[in-house]
Order: structure tokens, then sequence, then C-alpha cells
């Protein structure tokens, strides 16, 4: 697709959100069953939004195809399927307006005229050498970057946030060392009017996150270390849950997000040439994080938090605690011994039942521990599960077992 074709759907995505802020700003205003003005400039900027998307999917269908909708998805910011991107209806609840949706990645080349087009400026710039940096500071979750497939994500090297509070990603570019991804994006930040230097200082960066960037002050945060977020990237479910892996029975399956030292590496690594590790683990960043106030956090990662302790394999697989086989193509898969819940986070450790006739291992009670569980793990010495269970499992093994224990930790605040 040519540059003049794309500029093309550029100006129809900048109507589009030119009347989505409008509808965004109705949205938070009380309007009340006598205000007529109000309530009609409300159903005009949701009457214009649904005519912009229509012309931007016969546009797009025009140019790209049918064959490329999932590439569309990405530049847009949202399912091609869907009737009204953006979950509007969540922005009156004073949400993230991207929360529920997607973030629009667009190539480098035309991010600064997108920009421009948007009558607006970059306020804020998120980069990192490791994209699980810049999904981890954004506080995103993963779906707003979910790509092609149900349960994937691609999350870019680099994220701005517009004046007008929206947020962008740009394609094809990557920072912290010399070569054409740096390039790419140096060429997008100057041409959304930054500064050579303050472009050249973000690009020179292993990870950068500088707000204020329409002041003469702005607030710079970088790194010449990588990755400086502990928390591993979780995979995505289907559902939008978010699992976070952990334990000695992952050893048999490979880890997508893993990142692994080299046995020369220094590290941590003050050039930024290999990976650092970090203070405390991910399991432990992962608790740090959601033990923050409801109000530091974002709507998807609060709410209770519950611990499930999984007696067998058998428990976990039936109760849809698996990870790996034949869904995602391997034959080997690893059940958890453990699973705390809270909001769409899910942490799962992996670790082996001794045998049977014993308590979990031990490193269940230190996950527990971790979560802040005050309370006795459900199984002791001798009684894993009761004997009835036990018998009925025997006759019937393809009855429904329940050797799974579920315990409050914390109320919702």
């Amino acid at each position: 697709m040519h540059q003049d074709e794309y500029k093309t759907l550029v100006a129809l995505l900048a109507e589009r959100n030119k009347w989505r802020a409008a509808y965004y700003r109705a949205c938070l205003q009380d309007v009340g069953d006598d205000d007529e003005d109000q309530a009609n400039s409300k159903a005009e900027a949701y009457y214009r939004i649904q005519t912009a998307e229509q012309d931007i999917q016969y546009q797009a269908a025009k140019i790209l195809g049918e064959d490329q909708r999932s590439n569309l998805d990405r530049l847009l910011g949202y399912d091609f399927e869907q009737s009204t991107p953006w979950n509007v209806g969540e922005w009156a609840a004073g949400d993230n307006p991207v929360e529920g949706g997607r973030v629009p990645v667009l190539p480098y080349l035309l991010a600064g005229d997108f920009v421009d087009a948007c009558g607006t400026v970059v306020v804020r710039s998120i980069s990192g050498f490791h994209s699980g940096d810049v999904l981890m500071r954004s506080g995103f979750h993963p779906q707003a970057f979910r790509y092609r497939h149900p349960g994937k994500y691609l999350v870019p090297h680099m994220l701005w946030q517009l004046g007008t509070g929206e947020w962008i990603g740009i394609d094809g570019v990557s920072v912290g060392y010399g070569g054409h991804g740096p390039g790419y994006a140096e060429k997008a930040l100057r041409s959304a009017g930054l500064s050579e230097p303050v472009a050249a200082r973000i690009v020179g960066s292993r990870f950068c996150d500088v707000s204020a960037l329409d002041t003469a002050n702005p607030a710079w945060d970088t790194s010449a270390r990588w990755p400086v977020e502990p928390r591993q990237m979780p995979e995505l479910r289907e559902d939008g849950t978010l699992v976070v892996h952990t334990g000695e029975r992952l050893d048999s399956l490979s880890t997508s997000h893993g990142l692994r030292l080299k046995d020369n590496a220094p590290d941590p690594d003050e050039s930024g040439f290999y990976p650092s590790t970090h203070e405390v683990d991910s399991v432990t960043a992962w608790f740090n994080f959601l033990d923050q106030s409801p109000e530091a956090l974002p709507s998807w990662a609060r709410g209770e938090r519950t611990i499930s302790f999984l007696l067998d394999d058998h428990s976990a697989g039936e109760n849809g605690y698996v990870k790996g086989g034949r869904r995602n193509g391997s034959g080997v898969q690893s059940f958890p011994s453990v699973v705390v819940v809270q909001g769409a986070v899910q942490v799962w450790g992996h670790y082996y039942h001794r045998d049977q006739l014993r308590p979990l291992d031990p490193q269940v009670r230190e996950i527990a521990a971790s979560a802040g569980y005050t309370g006795e793990v459900p199984f002791v010495e001798g009684e894993p599960y009761t004997f009835l269970e036990k018998v009925g499992r025997f006759i019937n093994p393809e009855r429904k077992y329940t050797g799974v224990r579920t315990a409050l930790v914390k109320e919702a605040e």
C-alpha cells in the first residue's frame, strides 16, 4: 500500500477521533432529560463516529483487501468486526478510554502526520528495547495490543500519549542501539515536532519514559539497562485472563517471554548489551504490584484476592488450569498446584506433587505466604483429600473431581 493511501486512512481516523473526543466529553457531563441541546450533541457525535467507521472500513477494504484485516485492526485500534470500537460506553464511568479497547499502532512514517491531523502534540513517550518494559510502564491490559488471534498480543517498542489523552503505538521502531529501528524512531519523533536533542535522548536509552513533553522541562526516567521492570510479560488467554507462570515444572515447556542470561554475561550489565536481573523475582514483583491501593491499580487488576490449592493434575485440568498441550501444538503439559487470583491476573505455581499421600510442595506454601495468605494450607500429610473422594475416583475416574480448595485472601477494597 502506498503512503498516500495510508494517509487517506490516517485522515479518516483523525476525523473519527475528533468526534470520539466530543462524545467522550459529552459522556463525562451530566446530561439531564431537559438538557435537549447537550443530548443532541452527544447523539450527533455518536452518529459521526459510526459514519466515520463505515468510511474507514470501506476505504480499508478497498486498499488492503479482505486478507489484511488483522493488520487493519492493529492500525486502527479495534476489531474490524466491531460496530462500536473503543468501547465508548465505558468512558462515561471515567475509566481510561483505551481499557477494553485497543491502542492503534501506526507505521512510523505516518505517526507525525497523524499527530498533525489530530491538531495536537505528543505529551508523553514510553519506549523500550524490551517491549515488556513498555507494557508494564504503560499500565495497559495486554488486550490493548491483541494481534491476529485471540490470546496473542504484540506490544510496540514505543508509545505516545497525545495532548488529547489518546495513546498510539509506533510500528517499525526500536531504541537503545545503533541501527535502523532507532533511526526510524528518531524520524517519527522529529516528524511529530520533538526537538533533535529530545528525540536523540529518547532513542539513545534502552528505556525511556518522558512526560510533559509539551513544556520546557520534561520529566525524564531513563535507563541504560534492560529490562527495567522485573515483572514478566503474562500469558494472555482468550477470555482476557492474564496468567503469570512460575515453578520447576515449567522447565519442560518453552516460554515465550523468558529472558535468560548467557553464562559469560555480566549481571547487572551496565552497558545494556545483555539483559539484567533484578533484586526481586517476577512473582514477588507481581504481588508487590497487586498489593497497591485500588486507586493506584488499573481497573483490570482490582478486586478480591483468592488462592486455590490443587491436589493433583486431574483436578487442575478439570478446572481449566493447564499450560501447554495440544492446544498450542506441544504434547507437553504442566498443571499448577497453586493459583492466586486478583482481578484479571492469575499467578500459577507449577510444582510437583511428591506423591498423593504427602502435602503439596513446600514452595506452594511460599507462594501462599507471598500472596498474603495466613491460613493453613488445606492439605496436611495423610489427608490430601477425603476417603470418599478417593473411593469415588477409583470407581469412576471420569467423575467430576473436587480436589480444589479455594480460600479468600483479602476482600475487594
